[in-house]
């Protein structure tokens, strides 16, 4: 599934993801104090994240819940990236990223471990 979540709603989703259900007054002070964000502009993004169906309002307080987990956003938008750069290909995926990026003996150990996992 695409979420269409922005960079800027993603800002949002990492504060709810981090301390739960949130009050939008408390988004929007650490949305300002990380972001410099303007109440308004928080409360803007909330009413988009809310119709899109990733985040419900829950009376009294204007508190926040996701409705779609971190983790559930993470394998969706990493298969999205997976089909629109590299046409669906794991292996072109991970040949671009190691052309750039050096593996560690841990992070060796770790793939091993997941391909193991996901025979």
């Amino acid at each position: 599934m695409n979420y269409n979540i922005t960079d800027a709603e993603l800002v949002i989703m990492k504060i709810i993801w981090k301390d739960g259900d949130v009050k939008a007054m408390d988004i929007a002070r650490i949305a300002g104090e990380l972001r410099g964000w303007e109440k308004n502009t928080v409360y803007t993004m909330i009413t988009r994240l809310i119709k899109k169906g990733i985040v419900e309002r829950i009376e009294p307080g204007y508190v926040c819940h996701a409705l779609v987990d971190e983790e559930t956003y993470r394998k969706s938008e990493s298969k999205n990236v997976v089909n629109k750069l590299f046409s669906g290909s794991f292996g072109l995926f991970a040949r671009a990223f190691m052309d750039k990026n050096k593996l560690t003996n841990e992070d060796i150990e770790e793939l091993k471990k997941i391909i193991e996992e996901n025979k």
